[in-house]
Parts: structure tokens; C-alpha cells; sequence
């Protein structure tokens, strides 16, 4: 990226350049730059319609590559297979967009509009980083009454992520703060049954607890798979052996007294994350 602005500050924009990643918004951003500096309309055309198409001088936006003729042309993937012809042809063409870092969006956020970093940290975390989503929601604060962002906030709907009950338990597992409310919500939202949820953290709780107290062969050791040690291994630390074997026990004390009519699944995740954190 450091690169491409060089190039756009320079005056020294090359005819052909390919954009890769999924940013569509960090592309548009760059691609409006491109054509403020040369002073040229930005013509879309992912059709790839031939004939006549480079007439008229502009920069076009294609999604495959035609001859460029003496006009500028910027290919848009969301990715490239490194291994094909068309990459070792172009690799210094090549601008990658990849998802910004949460520092990288909060910087951006709290620059342009009048957003705490606590607040920009927010808004990244519930767009998952994803700067297009990102960019939707600050054009709507700028129009919201007063700018106040806490009433704001309740109007963001960010559809779920299909993996969010693994993303909810690494959190929990973690300590992570940051995340985990913005995953509670989103399983509240997406009707995760809460017993679903406890089986699942008893489980990861479990390997994480056997890899944290076992030493050499950990496949041998513990039967447990490369992929979940590769996770556990993730959560190592953050609790003592001592505090995962009570939150085993808590666990399994709430999925009884759910099964037993003691007490109402709507209440047992909330009660749980309030044991286990009353220390923190």
C-alpha cells in the first residue's frame, strides 16, 4: 500500500495495476484518488464487453484482463491464485487489500469523525474489521441526531458470523473483554441455545485443561486431535488448572439443574460468565 501512494503522490501512475482483496471500500478509496490525481472518469465494466470499450480516455474497473491500450486499467479480484501465469506476469501490478488491523481502523475512525478510540474499537470489533461495513456505519452516525453513540450503536445490525458460538467460547476461554459481549449479543441475537453453548465451552474447557497439565506426546497423552490441541494450545494460561476444573464443575452443576426444572436456560449463561469473572 505504502507503494501504490508513493505512485499516486508521484504523478507516476502505471496503465495497468491489479487490486486484490475483498476491501471493495479501501479499493473505491484508492481508485477515486487515482482518478482526482489524473483527472479522468472511473468507468465500471465487469462484464467485459468488447468493442470500442477504451474510446473514450478513463480509467476502467475490470474484472478480467483486455488490452489497455493507451488508456488506465485496474483489474479487481478478490484474490489470485499465485501459482497461474497471470500473477508471474504481473507481480509488481499487484496491490493487495487485505482487512485492515483493528489499531489501523480505530486511527482511521477516531481521525475522520468524532468517535473515542474505545468507541472506534467497538465499531470494528461489531463489523468484524471489515472496512466496507466500517464505512456504511459512519456515513449513518454522521446524520444521526446529535451524534450520540450509544443510541447509535443499538441501530448497528451486523448479520452473525456462522462460527460465532466457537467465537463466543474463545472469548469466554480467552478473557478476551473486548470481544465477548459483542459475541454474547450476536448468539442472543441468532437464538444460540445457551445449554448448546455450555456443552460446547465444557468441551474446550476440558482439552484446554488437559494440555495446560500435560507434557510430551500431547496426541498420545491426551487422545485428543492435531486440531484440538492446535486450539487449546490458543487458551493456554489464561486460567489455572484449579479455575478450569471449577468451571468444569459450575458447567456441569447448571446443565443438571437445567434438566432437573432447578433453573431456566435463559438465565444459566449469564449466571456462569458472572461466576467466573466475579474475580476480575
Amino acid at each position: 500500500m505504502k507503494k501504490l501512494k508513493k505512485l499516486i503522490e508521484s504523478n507516476n501512475i502505471p496503465r495497468l495495476m491489479f487490486f486484490i482483496g475483498e476491501e471493495q471500500a479501501l479499493k473505491d478509496i484508492y481508485i477515486s484518488r487515482i482518478a482526482k490525481v489524473l483527472n479522468l472518469p472511473v468507468k465500471y465494466n465487469t462484464n467485459n464487453r468488447m468493442g470500442g470499450l477504451f474510446k473514450t480516455p478513463a480509467i476502467y474497473v475490470l474484472s478480467e484482463l483486455e488490452d489497455v491500450e493507451d488508456d488506465y486499467c485496474i483489474i479487481s479480484l478478490d484474490s489470485i491464485d499465485e501459482r497461474t501465469k497471470l500473477y508471474k506476469e504481473n507481480k509488481d501490478k499487484i496491490y493487495k487489500f487485505n482487512r485492515l488491523s483493528t489499531a489501523e481502523l480505530i486511527q482511521y475512525i477516531t481521525t475522520n469523525y468524532s468517535l473515542t478510540e474505545q468507541q472506534a474499537n467497538d465499531l470494528a470489533i461489531v463489523c468484524r474489521n471489515n472496512f466496507s461495513a466500517i464505512r456504511k456505519e459512519l456515513h449513518k452516525f454522521e446524520n444521526y441526531p446529535e451524534q450520540d453513540y450509544k443510541q447509535f450503536r443499538k441501530t448497528i445490525y451486523i448479520a452473525p458470523p456462522k462460527d460465532v458460538m466457537f467465537l463466543l467460547v474463545e472469548s469466554i476461554l480467552t478473557k478476551n473483554m473486548k470481544t465477548l459481549p459483542v459475541y454474547l449479543s450476536y448468539c442472543e441475537q441468532s437464538g444460540e441455545s445457551n445449554m448448546a453453548i455450555l456443552k460446547a465451552l465444557y468441551s474446550n474447557a476440558r482439552n484446554t485443561l488437559q494440555v495446560q497439565t500435560t507434557n510430551g506426546d500431547l496426541e498420545k497423552n491426551t487422545g485428543l486431535s492435531k486440531g484440538q490441541i492446535y486450539y487449546a494450545k490458543q487458551r493456554v494460561g489464561f486460567f489455572t488448572d484449579t479455575e478450569l476444573i471449577d468451571m468444569l464443575k459450575l458447567i456441569n452443576s447448571l446443565m443438571v439443574k437445567v434438566q432437573e426444572g432447578v433453573l431456566d436456560e435463559a438465565i444459566i449463561l449469564k449466571y456462569f460468565l458472572c461466576n467466573i469473572y466475579k474475580k476480575d
